[in-house]
């Protein structure tokens, strides 16, 4: 991104205002050259975006030594993706050894969801066949899947 440069982060900070940047897998190591030129005030990581969590685990240590803070932020993800997205909250917790305030609300704005027969226990998902119908799929159908589904769980 041309905006996430030193040269405006600069103009912004000399203003006494507070930086923040959206984390993409295109801009993490500009993103992490002006952490360590102490440039960024907070960053906010969406890690469907972003992909292996040891490459974010690994950025919010560098953001934490230069203390910049992370939240986590939800895409819009369904939710098994915001299950993960809680677990790697409560992990950015631990490593700010405080807690901190995520943005993973955005779970309210999916009505329709094919993950009600699977549930969060302990860190493992635990799936119940008996609440799945083939019709809860209909949202997310094409026509051409209505002929060619098969209606049998495997």
């Amino acid at each position: 991104n041309k905006t996430i440069n030193e040269k405006n982060l600069s103009i912004v900070k000399k203003h006494n205002h507070k930086t923040c940047i959206d984390l993409k897998k295109s801009n993490i190591n500009i993103t992490k050259e002006l952490i360590t030129k102490k440039l960024v005030d907070y960053v906010a990581i969406k890690p469907k975006l972003i992909g292996k969590e040891n490459e974010i685990l690994d950025f919010i240590e560098i953001a934490k030594k230069y203390k910049t803070k992370v939240y986590i932020s939800s895409a819009f993800e369904t939710p098994i993706g915001l299950y993960r997205n809680i677990l790697l909250s409560k992990k950015v917790d631990k490593i700010y050894k405080s807690p901190i305030i995520h943005g993973l609300s955005t779970s309210i704005y999916l009505n329709k969801s094919i993950t009600k027969t699977m549930e969060l226990d302990s860190g493992k998902i635990k799936l119940r066949y008996g609440l799945f119908s083939i019709n809860d799929l209909k949202p997310f159908m094409i026509k051409k899947w209505e002929e060619i589904k098969n209606t049998k769980i495997i």
